[in-house]
């Protein structure tokens, strides 16, 4: 009796280790990298409120986001183009927590050269509601 109880208890922390280390992102090209340990590049734009971070690489045309409260929300942050600040294009999300570094997403096929893009960090309750009064501020960046 007792080796079905070990046994249980190893399957249990498997299936626990699988999914605490399984994380999504949301971008709509599905390149984003958790956990990346760089960080945008010196002098990047960026858009900070509080618990989330957010920067715009134009080389690659690449969005950093980074969890920084330890509050159980997660950061995203939205982007469109300038003229159509009312409408997202798109979105980058880290789901791993403020120990886990930056997460990119590469939008390079998507984002258009030499235009002017906007762009704005939150913090989320839920994929779809916004934690209030913790956004950073709005953003305006050159792509490549």
């Amino acid at each position: 009796m007792k080796w079905k109880s070990v046994a249980g208890t190893a399957f249990g922390f498997a299936v626990s280790a699988v999914f605490c280390l399984s994380g999504t992102a949301a971008a709509s090209d599905d390149t984003a990298e958790q956990g990346a340990r760089v960080g945008p590049p010196v002098g990047a734009p960026c858009s900070q409120g509080r618990g989330t971070h957010a920067c715009f690489e134009k080389s690659g045309d690449k969005f950093w986001v980074k969890d920084t409260g330890k509050d159980g929300w997660f950061p995203r942050v939205y982007w469109t183009y300038k003229g159509s600040e009312l409408v997202w294009e798109g979105s980058c999300s880290d789901h791993l927590g403020s120990d886990a570094g930056w997460t990119s997403c590469s939008f390079a096929d998507e984002i258009a050269e030499n235009k002017t893009i906007y762009f704005q960090a939150f913090n989320m309750v839920s994929d779809n509601v916004e934690a209030p009064e913790m956004q950073g501020p709005g953003v305006y960046a050159k792509t490549s």
